[in-house]
């Protein structure tokens, strides 16, 4: 008679337990699965910003545009223009 009262008490707090463990652990989980994929992310715009810099030095530093030679500057853009579209065709 009074064992179901007992085990039943013993369930329940077994669960609370159990629940408020497994709570903190996904949260621990998530929140290093998010800051890891904020980590990945961040790196990622950092190199694609670093390739536009260095892509803008590349280009400033072309002898048709420190001399201002606009003949030389047109066949410069000609170039990169088929250049990305060998790469990135119909962009």
């Amino acid at each position: 008679m009074y064992v179901l009262p007992i085990v039943a008490i013993g369930l329940i707090i077994m669960s609370a337990v159990t629940f408020k463990y497994v709570g903190s652990t996904f949260e621990k989980q998530i929140t290093t699965d998010s800051t890891t994929m904020v980590v990945e992310m961040s790196d990622s715009i950092s190199n694609w910003l670093d390739k536009r810099r260095l892509e803008t030095r590349l280009a400033a530093d072309n002898f048709g545009a420190r001399n201002m030679n606009v003949e030389m500057l047109n066949q410069n853009i000609q170039y990169r223009y088929e250049l990305m579209q060998k790469i990135y065709p119909g962009a």
